[in-house]
């Protein structure tokens, strides 16, 4: 239930979807990395419906580059991997 230091449920990795086709390719590529023997520990980031988005404070976005984390980095590589397995394109926001 968080990442890093930070701990509770608004830290949770999680991929939201807006559509059914979106789930699927999202739990297949998780269901691939898991059984590709590639990480140690199983991959528990969740899959969850999309629902109303409120954009963080000015002070919050971009904390990954302001404080140069590597943990966020090599954890980053796993949300990226599930991201690109089902056709999302990151942006300059991440």
């Amino acid at each position: 239930m968080g990442q890093f230091r930070d701990r509770g449920s608004n830290y949770r990795p999680v991929i939201f979807f807006f559509f059914s086709e979106q789930r699927q390719k999202a739990e297949a590529s998780k269901a691939h990395l898991a059984q590709s023997g590639q990480f140690k520990k199983p991959i528990v980031t969740q899959i969850e419906a999309a629902g109303p988005f409120y954009e963080a404070e000015a002070a919050h976005q971009d904390f990954y580059k302001k404080t140069r984390s590597v943990c966020y980095l090599k954890k980053s590589r796993v949300v990226a991997n599930l991201l690109k397995h089902i056709g999302v394109k990151r942006t300059s926001h991440g």
